[in-house]
This record gives structure tokens, sequence and C-alpha cells, in this order.
């Protein structure tokens, strides 16, 4: 979306003043605009300043009666580009123009352009692209095209090949004491069983649970897998 906002001022040096005021505050040039008594065809630049056809003829009224005027341009982006143009504008005083309130939103969606080549129903379409590597064995340095500073391979006994606690493998437990028992779960239990009892023990209706536990691939969209490979 981008912002119209027009002010009318009461004489040119401070309609020029309202512009040295926009660039200080890094407004681009190509979107602002100044104009007095005496320019040519004011309607037409009026429009092409992208002021609303409505506006046009007050604007106008107002420009050839004496009191310049200034348009400023802003984009939603960047944040906050609108209403600082506004605080500018508003900060020297602008007079009142009969038929416009001067602020102005006109709507920049793209209703053509790359956009429309988009294929929504494509089956990757809510997927990235993956690299089959992943599912090799990779490292990190040859995904990103790095060297190796060494080809050495570590010692054996600094790779873990088996499973083992930590406290096996660098530091004795504190205290060998076994826990109390009822501190350890032997068995799986619901959490509510363990801490407190459930709200109600009715069961839900038959639809709200899933018995076939599709995949999401095959319930929501069409994510070829990657691999057809067992």
């Amino acid at each position: 979306m981008t912002t119209i906002v027009t002010r009318a001022y009461k004489d040119l040096d401070t309609a020029k003043s309202v512009v040295e005021a926009l660039r200080a505050e890094r407004h681009p040039d190509r979107d602002m605009d100044l104009f007095n008594k005496g320019d040519a065809n004011l309607a037409d630049k009026l429009a092409a300043a992208k002021v609303p056809a409505e506006a046009v003829p007050a604007l106008v009224k107002a420009i050839e009666g004496g009191k310049p005027v200034v348009v400023a341009r802003a984009e939603i982006t960047p944040f906050g580009a609108a209403a600082r143009a506004k605080n500018v504008l508003d900060a020297f005083n602008p007079v009142t123009v009969q038929g416009t309130d001067g602020d102005f939103y006109l709507s920049t969606v793209p209703l053509d352009g790359t956009a429309e080549t988009i294929d929504s129903t494509h089956g990757r379409f809510f997927t990235t692209v993956q690299d089959i590597r992943a599912k090799r064995n990779w490292s990190f340095s040859a995904m990103m095209g790095w060297k190796m500073k060494s080809d050495r391979r570590p010692a054996p006994h600094l790779v873990h090949r088996g499973r083992k606690l930590f406290t096996e493998g660098y530091m004795p437990l504190l205290s060998d004491r076994k826990p109390v028992e009822g501190a350890i779960y032997r068995e799986k239990k619901l959490f509510s069983a363990g801490f407190y009892p459930m709200l109600s023990d009715r069961k839900p209706a038959d639809g709200l649970v899933m018995k076939d536990h599709p995949f999401m691939s095959q319930r929501f969209w069409k994510a070829p897998l990657l691999s057809e490979r067992r």
C-alpha cells in the first residue's frame, strides 16, 4: 500500500522548507513533488503524482489561488515512512484545502508478474528442496565446499563406539545410594494418573480419533518422498 500525503502552504518559501525537511529525513526525491502557481498542466501533473482524481480539482484551485502544494508518497516499507512524512508536512502549519482531507491510500497489490506464475497446485508447494546428501554420510565442510585443515583421523580412544554413561567415561557418581522406591516409574503411566485425575472419563466421539494415522503428506498435500529406497 502507498500513502499519498498532500499539504498546502501559505507561500512558496514554506513549501520549499518542507521539501528540504523531507530530504533531511531521507525521503527520496522521486517520491515527492512541489506544485506552485503558474505551473502548466497542473491536473495532469497531480495525477502523475498519484493524487486521486477526486482530490485533483480542489488542489488545483488551491495552487492557482497562491497556495503551493507538496505531495509526498510513502510505500509500506520502510516501516514508518508514511508517519514520518506526515509529521514533517504537518510541522510547517499547512493551510486547509476545502474538498480534500490531504491523506490518501492506494493499494499496490501486484495483479500480474512473477506472482502469477506460481503453481500453487504443485506437489512440493509447501516443501523446500532437500539435499539428498543429507540422507548419506556427508560432512558440513563438504556441503560448504571447505577443505579440512587436516586429514588426520582422531585417536580410537577419543571416539565412543558404543553407548556409555557420562559418569563411566568422565567422572564417578557422587553417591552409590539407590533411589527411594517409587521415585522412578517402572512402567509407563499417564501424566494424569501420576499427578491429578482427569476432569472427565468420557470417551471421545467416533470420528475424532484417527484410526489409520496417515502421513502428513498424504493428508494435506502431495509431498513426494526424496527416495523410495527401503
